[in-house]
């Protein structure tokens, strides 16, 4: 297949485009990982991640609020299924390195069941991502001060 229509930029786009350019355009996995200079795996992660196989097509159609996949231990009919974050694209709570994490925030202040999520990430240890209105980051510095709090006490 000629790429050369393509003009590569340097980083991975988002798990839509990745999915767009497999099932509009008919690339494979490893021909996207070579267009953007990538691990194939790092393309398959992305696709994962983000809710869609590596054909590029999307699994989500039975969670009508996307999100169940990243919080399985949940039940249906309980939080998950009230979460704003369900609404907008999962990638706004992914941001890339150093991006912004200020709308998805902003979705959380908004959640009504910001609380709980807060409460799984914190249980489950979450690395990634905006939860319950936390970046990465800031659910360490929480888990931090609140392990040095236990250990004075």
């Amino acid at each position: 297949m000629d790429l050369t229509r393509y003009q590569a930029p340097r980083k991975l786009p988002k798990a839509g485009e990745i999915a767009r350019l497999i099932t509009d355009d008919g690339l494979t996995v490893e021909e996207v990982a070579d267009l953007f200079d990538a691990a194939p795996s790092s393309v398959k992660a992305a696709l994962n991640n983000a809710g869609y196989r590596q054909d590029g097509t999307y699994t989500r159609g039975s969670d009508p609020h996307g999100i169940a996949h990243l919080v399985p231990s949940v039940a249906p009919g309980d939080w998950v299924e009230q979460a704003l974050c369900a609404e907008v694209d999962n990638d706004l709570f992914y941001p890339e390195k150093g991006g912004s994490t200020r709308d998805a925030k902003n979705i959380c202040a908004a959640c009504p069941v910001a609380a709980e999520c807060l409460d799984y990430a914190l249980e489950n240890n979450e690395a990634f991502g905006v939860w319950g209105g936390m970046s990465e980051r800031e659910r360490r510095r929480l888990n931090t001060t609140t392990t040095a709090d236990n250990d004075v006490a």
